[in-house]
């Protein structure tokens, strides 16, 4: 087993976890929803989905399959994106949750509601563009992310413990925490202003 870092292991436990909530609810995790249901062997597609995030998740820890796992998992999260969301995004652009369903999937591609955490997130995203302060922003929005998770979620799931959609969230807000921790891990070595050292 190889973890590269702390958001590597969270990622490739996130995807596992993803993947086995599909397999006992036998349908499509509901980031991805909402999911045709003409569409031909929904529920078999269903389950071959569910395998393929537990066994993308299990092969990121193997040095071996690290490389090819991180290939299947970004071309099957850009097809979701691409297939499913940007469409609903493309036809209906005002509706909140057209961005929402677009912005979790495109984040995991790459490991708010509220106006301030928009703004957060749009700065953090300009920081790490340009490299200005882009170690900083990467932190602070891992930082951001996390809490969310444990504030918002983590309380959710032990209120309803059996509720798919709380578990689904806080599953979904863990991977983007550590596809963001990923991403400021990616800036060791360098200062805080985005020079290298």
């Amino acid at each position: 087993m190889r973890i590269i870092n702390l958001g590597h292991g969270l990622f490739a436990a996130a995807m596992i976890s993803l993947g086995l909530l599909g397999l006992i609810y036998g349908n499509f995790a509901l980031v991805w929803q909402p999911v045709p249901d003409w569409l031909p062997l929904r529920e078999t597609a269903a389950y071959g989905c569910a395998v393929l995030m537990l066994a993308g998740g299990v092969s990121l820890l193997w040095a071996r399959t690290a490389a090819l796992a991180s290939r299947i998992l970004l071309a099957y999260l850009l097809l979701w994106l691409i297939l499913l969301k940007a469409p609903s995004l493309v036809m209906a652009p005002l509706v909140e949750v057209n961005w929402l369903g677009c912005g979790e999937i495109a984040v995991m591609v790459a490991g708010g509601w509220a106006y301030l955490t928009g703004i957060a997130y749009i700065a953090a995203g300009i920081a790490v563009a340009f490299g200005v302060y882009a170690r900083l922003a990467a932190t602070l929005t891992t930082g951001m992310m996390a809490i969310f998770t444990l504030l918002i979620w983590v309380p959710a799931v032990a209120a309803a413990p059996k509720d798919r959609l709380q578990w689904t969230a806080l599953l979904i807000s863990s991977t983007l925490a550590a596809g963001a921790c990923s991403v400021a891990d990616s800036y060791r070595g360098t200062f805080w202003r985005g020079i290298r050292i």
